[in-house]
């Protein structure tokens, strides 16, 4: 039996990704894109929209860590295209959670924080894993890019592509 995509596949032309980043350098930006044309080019089309201005009260003092629930809002509200990415240096928390990599809202987009990812690798796996959750694909239990990760030692490990599993139910 056929599984059908996550994302409209009903729709010809791929959809569109807007990457905006704050106090990012072009070669992180560059980089990450790159991976997920690797990943995604099928079915995404990139657009890099610049920089977005951090809102202060995204800011939580006590924590020194931005909450990504009111950055996504923010970054939702600034999206022009289907799909939105939002890079930053920034350390990101959620409710009930020390710290997170990224977030993202199905069909919607994704943040994205550089903070603890201190390798390139890390970077592209962390992006190609949060546009996976907004393509709408779940955690995975195979070896693949999806699998979730609770710590950087985790993150180091899984692989940075999609397993088949999951690139068939991507359609690609």
């Amino acid at each position: 039996m056929a599984s059908s995509s996550p994302i409209n596949s009903s729709r010809n032309s791929p959809r569109t990704l807007s990457i905006f980043s704050s106090h990012i350098s072009c070669e992180d930006v560059n980089r990450i894109s790159a991976a997920l044309k690797r990943t995604y080019g099928a079915i995404l089309s990139l657009s890099s929209r610049g920089e977005l201005d951090l809102p202060r009260e995204a800011y939580n003092p006590q924590r020194g860590q931005y909450h990504a629930d009111l950055l996504i809002t923010s970054l939702l509200k600034q999206k022009a295209d289907d799909y939105a990415l939002w890079v930053i240096p920034q350390d990101l928390y959620t409710r009930n959670m020390n710290f997170i990599f990224g977030l993202a809202l199905f069909s919607q987009g994704s943040v994205l924080s550089l903070f603890r990812l201190h390798t390139n690798d890390l970077k592209e796996k962390e992006a190609i894993h949060e546009i996976g959750h907004v393509l709408e694909l779940p955690h995975c239990i195979n070896p693949c890019v999806m699998q979730y990760s609770n710590s950087l030692g985790e993150a180091q490990h899984k692989p940075q592509q999609l397993c088949e599993r999951c690139r068939r139910l991507l359609n690609i």
